[in-house]
């Protein structure tokens, strides 16, 4: 029954995280915000389809370096200058 709440858990914060990641980036109205919220929305699907997990650590350190790696994308919002076009000398 733990591992079923640590399992759904996971899905609920990472679900809440991208809907806040995703509105500002759309909001922003720039194509470049367009391909990252496709980029993750891709890897969000992927992430809540999934099979459950047959075991589930409980370790502390584990479950930081998954949610830090898995999440910490969705935390990316849209400000300052645009840095789109190409790099170089103007």
């Amino acid at each position: 029954m733990k591992d079923f709440a640590f399992d759904w858990g996971e899905r609920l914060l990472l679900l809440l995280l991208f809907l806040g990641f995703a509105y500002p980036n759309i909001a922003s109205r720039d194509w470049t915000n367009y391909l990252l919220v496709t980029l993750e929305t891709v890897s969000v699907i992927f992430i809540l389809i999934r099979r459950r997990a047959r075991s589930v650590s409980e370790k502390p350190l584990d479950w930081a370096l998954a949610v830090a790696g898995t999440m910490a994308p969705l935390l990316i919002r849209p400000g300052g200058e645009h840095l789109g076009g190409w790099p170089g000398p103007c």
